[in-house]
């Protein structure tokens, strides 16, 4: 209850802090940031068709012809899938690095410090090539999935894919329009990483298992997925949801989003419910990895407990659900 006060407290005091500032405040900026382009639609269309393109080539020629011939075509799919999964969260890793390398600004997840400056000043953030690139070949991959998740099979999880492309494609396209792409750049690198490990698994195992290399790539996929999806996610919602206001209440003008801060705050709002539900689904999967594990200390090895994924219902039988994500 106390903690309840204390947040009413906290809101009334930023309520009051708006009403105090003077009537000469500079012009509301743009809603829509200033650095993106008009083009961008045309490169992620163009980065959407290139890489169906590439999925479909490694999934009708290229990856058959190097996998066995006694394999059944179903469990080729899988690879093909898994190993162009594999292939592009590698890809955007790199880049991820990359562009945080090349930034003039750092953020520390682990700390206690408030990580509000590094994220939102100056705001909008500029927008470098190198961070434009990454979104927007992160933006025409989430695109693509989706469109291949509709055409498809469709697996067990294929409402829970949905919800979650669509709200990825959400945050993508509101950080990168709203000027938020600091915020948007950290929560895809952290993404990208855990995936490497789950797709890379995932094709281990739908080749034979590589003498138990799909175990321990799925151990490596199990710990960086906590860390990156159950520890710093929630970091940086609470960065976006209270260290935002906190810090207004020190400095309210400190930079354009401070001092328009009730016109951008159903921005906030939006972005807040986004990543909520996508950490209820990490929540989510994360069970069925425990869930995984725990057969594991049983006596059933991860090989043997099938796919993390089962690919479709009519294969249910053959290959048990576990988890599954992007």
């Amino acid at each position: 209850m106390g903690g309840f006060v204390d947040l009413l407290e906290r809101s009334a005091s930023v309520l009051s802090i708006l009403g105090e500032r003077p009537k000469t405040l500079p012009p509301v900026p743009p809603l829509i940031s200033p650095h993106v382009r008009g083009a961008d639609i045309y490169t992620v269309v163009l980065v959407t068709t290139i890489l169906l393109m590439v999925r479909l080539a490694m999934h009708v020629s290229l990856l058959p012809a190097l996998l066995p011939k006694t394999m059944r075509r179903s469990r080729q799919r899988k690879v093909s899938e898994n190993v162009f999964y594999t292939c592009f969260y590698i890809a955007t890793s790199v880049l991820g690095a990359a562009v945080y390398a090349a930034e003039p600004w750092s953020v520390d997840l682990f700390s206690n410090e408030p990580q509000v400056l590094p994220l939102f000043d100056p705001f909008p953030a500029p927008l470098s090539p190198l961070m434009r690139m990454y979104f927007l070949t992160e933006l025409g991959f989430y695109v693509g999935a989706l469109l291949f998740l509709i055409v498809d099979e469709h697996h067990k999880d294929f409402v829970v894919m949905v919800v979650h492309h669509v709200v990825s494609i959400s945050l993508v396209v509101g950080s990168y329009l709203g000027g938020w792409v600091r915020f948007g750049a950290v929560v895809l690198a952290l993404h990208d990483l855990g995936d490497v490990f789950l797709y890379g698994a995932k094709a281990a195992h739908n080749l034979g298992g590589c003498y138990g290399a799909d175990t321990v790539i799925f151990v490596f996929f199990a710990v960086t997925f906590y860390v990156t999806r159950l520890l710093c996610l929630p970091r940086i919602l609470y960065t976006l949801c209270f260290e935002t206001f906190g810090h207004i209440l020190v400095d309210a003008d400190f930079n354009s989003w401070a001092v328009y801060s009730h016109i951008y705050l159903p921005q906030l709002l939006g972005f807040g419910l986004g990543l909520n539900i996508l950490l209820l689904l990490h929540c989510y999967w994360f069970c069925l990895v425990l869930k995984m594990i725990y057969r594991q200390l049983l006596g059933t090895s991860i090989s043997d407990q099938g796919d993390v994924r089962s690919d479709s219902d009519s294969e249910s039988d053959e290959e048990p659900v576990a988890t599954h994500e992007d």
